[in-house]
């Protein structure tokens, strides 16, 4: 089954919201920007589990079983 690029997001494992929630607004103009930019921070997901995940902490999202994560 293919699946259409409108199906899916570009989407931050810790949402940068959250990152600024926990002490990111400390960080300088350029670690910002290396975070936001840092490809192992980003997943493609599908606009469902985006909008499902919202700016959640991935202590919030994650399933319990730890077998499922990476």
């Amino acid at each position: 089954m293919e699946v259409s690029t409108r199906q899916q997001h570009i989407d931050y494992i810790v949402p940068l919201k959250e990152l600024h929630i926990s002490d990111g607004d400390l960080w300088n103009r350029e670690q910002r920007r290396t975070f936001a930019n840092d490809p192992e921070s980003l997943r493609v997901v599908s606009v469902r589990e985006n909008r499902e995940k919202g700016a959640k902490d991935p202590a919030q999202w994650l399933p319990d079983s730890t077998s499922y994560y990476c």
